[in-house]
C-alpha cells in the first residue's frame, strides 16, 4: 500500500528509527532523540548521533551539535517531499518482506541512511538553506565563486580573462568547466544573467518614466537591435512589451 494511502491518525502512523548502524542496540543507546519527521503514516526518528555523523558529510562546515528533538517539516506536496515518502515507502516494503533487508543488518543500515538523507535534503529546518548552498556549490564545483561573481557585478565590465582570474583557472580550463557544469560558454552565462537583471527592471519601471535603451545599456547591451532579439528569444516578447505591462 502506498504511504500516500495509510491514515494520518496518531494510532495509525507507525515509528521507523533510523538508526542507521548495524548495531542496532548501541545505536539507540547513543544519546538523546535528534530528529523527528512525518510523512503519510509513518514517524521516522533517528538518533542525535546518527545526524550528527551524516550531517558532518553533508555540511562539512557544521560544527554544532544537533541536541535533541529536531523536528523537519517534511512538504509530501513537493518534489523533494516525494523523495523522501518513496524512500520510506521503499524501507518500509524491505522490513515487511520476508527475506528482506530486516534479515541484513549492514544492507538496513544503509538503507536507513539513504532515508535520513532524503529527509535532510528535502526537508524543512534549520540546516536546510545551508544544505542547499552547499550543494550548489559542490554541484559547480570551481565555478561556485566565478558564478557568485558574475551575480554579484552583472553590471561591471566581464571578459573570459577577469572570470579565469577569478577562478584561479586558465581561459581554457575556464570554458571547459562552464560547458561541463552549465552547459553554455562563460559569456553566454553573464548574458543571461544580465538579462534577468534587465527583465526585473522593466517589469518594476514606469512606462512613462523608463527608457528600455536606458535600462539594456545599464546592464552592457549596447547593440539595440541584437539585444532586442536576444530579449524576445529569453522571454518570449519584446523589452517594450515587458516595460508596458
Amino acid at each position: 500500500m502506498s504511504l500516500a494511502a495509510v491514515p494520518t491518525l496518531p494510532f495509525a502512523e507507525r515509528v521507523l528509527v533510523l538508526a542507521c548502524s548495524a548495531r542496532r542496540d548501541a545505536a539507540r543507546r547513543a544519546g538523546p532523540l535528534g530528529l523527528r519527521a512525518r510523512v503519510p503514516g509513518v514517524v521516522l526518528e533517528a538518533p542525535a548521533a546518527a545526524v550528527e555523523v551524516l550531517l558532518a558529510e553533508l555540511l562539512p562546515t557544521c560544527r554544532a551539535p544537533v541536541g535533541a528533538g529536531l523536528e523537519v517539516d517534511v512538504d509530501v506536496a513537493s518534489e523533494a517531499g516525494q523523495g523522501v515518502v518513496r524512500a520510506a515507502e521503499f524501507l518500509l516494503a524491505e522490513l515487511d518482506r520476508p527475506g528482506g533487508l530486516a534479515t541484513c543488518a549492514v544492507a538496513r543500515a544503509e538503507l536507513e541512511r539513504y532515508v535520513l538523507t532524503r529527509v535532510l535534503l528535502g526537508g524543512r529546518h534549520r540546516w536546510a538553506e545551508a544544505l542547499a548552498d552547499h550543494d550548489d556549490r559542490s554541484r559547480l564545483g570551481r565555478l561556485a565563486p566565478v558564478v557568485a561573481y558574475v551575480e554579484e557585478h552583472a553590471d561591471a565590465e566581464l571578459t573570459p580573462e577577469l572570470l579565469a582570474r577569478v577562478g584561479c583557472v586558465s581561459v581554457r580550463t575556464l570554458h571547459a568547466a562552464f560547458a561541463e557544469r552549465l552547459g553554455v560558454p562563460p559569456m553566454a552565462y553573464v548574458r543571461t544573467v544580465r538579462l534577468a537583471r534587465v527583465r526585473a527592471e522593466l517589469l518594476a519601471g514606469d512606462p512613462d518614466g523608463v527608457r528600455v535603451t536606458d535600462v539594456a545599456t545599464r546592464w552592457g547591451f549596447f547593440h539595440q537591435s541584437r539585444f532586442a532579439q536576444q530579449y524576445r528569444e529569453r522571454f518570449g516578447e519584446l523589452p517594450s512589451q515587458t516595460l508596458a505591462r
